[in-house]
């Protein structure tokens, strides 16, 4: 799957959001989260990374970051793709996406994905 979100903060800015938004999924969402990793390319541009919430729900992917927009790529596991079609994944991913740039909050349906917080 692959996710285009248009931004008018810049690489840098952009990369720091990025940041706290992986420090407020961890805050939020560690209890759910079995393991996660991610590395930055030195210029910021670019990041890998995993999620496994067990061994069945394992994400892969990677974000890019240019001046006025992010490019996520990842595999999304099947049993969340017999859950919700791509295309409410990609809404998802992009509602999610508008809260933390703004600054609000997650609102990630949990149960629906089989999850407890």
């Amino acid at each position: 799957m692959k996710i285009t979100y248009e931004h008018n903060l810049g690489v840098e800015a952009a990369y720091k959001k990025v940041g706290l938004i992986i420090d407020r999924l961890s805050d939020e969402y560690g209890s759910l989260i079995k393991d996660y990793s991610y590395n930055w390319s030195d210029d910021h541009r670019h990041m890998e990374f995993t999620i496994s919430a067990n061994r069945v729900v394992k994400v892969k992917g990677s974000l890019a970051i240019d001046d006025n927009k992010l490019i996520m790529e990842g595999s999304v596991p099947f049993v969340i793709r017999k859950i919700f079609p791509e295309s409410k994944l990609e809404q998802m991913a992009r509602e999610q996406l508008d809260r933390l740039f703004a600054g609000e909050s997650l609102d990630i349906e949990l149960n629906s994905l089989g999850l407890k917080r």
